[in-house]
C-alpha cells in the first residue's frame, strides 16, 4: 500500500468514527447509516468490487440521515454496460430510529422507494 493510500484510508477511518453533532438523540449513528449507504449502492451496481461509494457528510436538516453523492459533492463511481467506469449521482435516506433505508436512488432512478 502506498503512503497516500495508508493517510487516506486512515482519514477515512477516523472520519468515519468520528461523533458527528447531528448524532444527539438519534438511535442510528451517521457513520452507520452512511454504510448502509454505501453497501447498498453497491451491491445494486454491475460491478460491486469495483464499484466506489465515496465517504460524504450527511444533508442538515430534516428528521432521518440523508446522503448525496453529486457533482457538487463527490459522485458514485461505477461501471456502466459497456465496462467504462462512470460517475453517477446517488440519493439515500436512512430511517434515523430504525435503521432502514427508506429511499435509494442511483443515476436517477429509484431502487427504495417510501412506503416499501
Amino acid at each position: 500500500m502506498t503512503g497516500k493510500k495508508i493517510v487516506g484510508a486512515t482519514v477515512a477511518l477516523l472520519f468515519a468514527t468520528a461523533a458527528y453533532p447531528a448524532d444527539a438523540g438519534k438511535q442510528v449513528k451517521w457513520s452507520s447509516a452512511l454504510e448502509l449507504c454505501q453497501g447498498a449502492l453497491k451491491m445494486i451496481a454491475r460491478d460491486p468490487e469495483a464499484a466506489k461509494v465515496p465517504v460524504v457528510y450527511p444533508m442538515p436538516g430534516g428528521a432521518d440521515w440523508r446522503f448525496l453523492w453529486a457533482p457538487h459533492t463527490k459522485q458514485v463511481r461505477m461501471r456502466n454496460g459497456l465496462g467504462v467506469e462512470v460517475a453517477v449521482g446517488a440519493f439515500c435516506v436512512v430511517d434515523e430510529d430504525t435503521g432502514r433505508i427508506k429511499l435509494l436512488t442511483l443515476d436517477g432512478k429509484q431502487f427504495v422507494t417510501p412506503g416499501r
